[in-house]
């Protein structure tokens, strides 16, 4: 039992990996949500009519989705040295 999960452990640099991962989606997903509702001076990516529509119909959920998710996310940028997260 001991061995299995000491090959199931993972690296500092694989937590890492995960946690910057982790903090990169929360962060490019405000931004894409914040393009296709509201649009930017300078456009991230081209939207498909379908992903705007979405957006924009669920808006209201993917804030609350948000919103649940930011205390955990800034909880584990403190805990990983990301205090401008």
């Amino acid at each position: 039992m001991d061995l299995i999960f000491k090959l199931r452990a993972i690296s500092a640099a694989e937590e890492w990996w995960r946690v910057r991962c982790l903090l990169e989606f929360v962060e490019i997903f405000e931004k894409l949500m914040y393009h296709v509702n509201n649009g930017t001076m300078f456009p991230i990516c081209n939207v498909s009519v379908l992903s705007r529509q979405f957006f924009t119909t669920n808006f209201a959920s993917c804030q609350e989705w948000l919103s649940r998710t930011y205390p955990f996310a800034m909880i584990v940028a403190y805990h990983n040295g990301y205090y401008a997260q």
